[in-house]
């Protein structure tokens, strides 16, 4: 049943036993009819009302919310389902650890691009000057202007090539300390990716799956013996060389 203004949409109380009753519209002062589909703008040449108390007024945002039909109502959010249909914990520490893990290698190749975009710019701006020396010296009909000018071209780039030189230092250090904290990062992130192949291996999953859960994990294990292995022998060998 509509139990709104159809003029401004103020919202009232009605209900089936509300049929038949006329009131006014406290907002826009709109006379209204209750009928059996709702609320409808009066018929002026209706009779007179019947004798009644009109529907309480509620505003649409402190109207109280009704409870749902149990047996119309959807079913419940579960939460355990949708975790279910993703895959459930394994996939998650899964698929999380791979992102960490990629993230963290963009990290590495980001800043080594940073170094060499300075260095790029040096080694551009230096043939640059070069070429303007060269046609400096070229010029057989050079005049105290161009030698001004090819002076000023000096002194510009040596600044600048301060700045760039600068900038690659910076960029060399933060790409050094944020490398110990990638190492970090990139361990939390194999980890994860070793917490979700287990999880494949003890649950209950396909075959398939879990055999490639085992082979990750294989791999995982030979990788970090074979790091192991290659510190050993480099402690070892500075201990022999002091």
């Amino acid at each position: 049943m509509n139990n709104t203004c159809p003029k401004c949409g103020a919202i009232y109380n009605v209900a089936s036993k509300d049929i038949g009753r006329r009131i006014k519209c406290k907002k826009c002062g709109s006379s209204l009819e209750v009928r059996d589909s709702g609320l409808e703008i009066e018929d002026p040449n209706a009779p007179p009302p019947i004798t009644g108390v009109p529907a309480e007024e509620v505003d649409l945002e402190d109207a109280p919310r009704r409870k749902k039909d149990r047996r119309t109502a959807g079913p419940a959010f579960n939460p355990m389902e949708l975790l279910a249909k993703v895959g459930g914990i394994p996939t998650i520490l899964f698929g999380f650890g791979i992102f960490i893990v990629l993230f963290t290698g963009f990290q590495d190749a980001i800043g080594k691009a940073k170094i060499d975009k300075r260095q790029a710019a040096i080694e551009e701006g230096q043939a640059r000057v070069n070429g303007d020396q060269r046609r400096y010296d070229e010029n057989k009909n050079k005049t105290s202007a161009d030698d001004e000018k090819i002076k000023q071209a000096k002194e510009n780039w040596e600044k600048e090539k301060k700045g760039l030189e600068e900038d690659k230092l910076v960029s060399e250090l933060a790409n050094k300390r944020g490398a110990y904290i990638d190492r970090y990062v990139l361990m939390l992130g194999f980890l994860l990716i070793a917490f979700g192949c287990m999880g494949y291996l003890v649950a209950d999953y396909g075959m398939v799956l879990r055999i490639v859960a085992a082979v990750i994990l294989l791999f995982m294990v030979m990788a970090m013996f074979k790091a192991s292995i290659g510190q050993s022998v480099g402690v070892g060998a500075g201990i022999n060389l002091g």
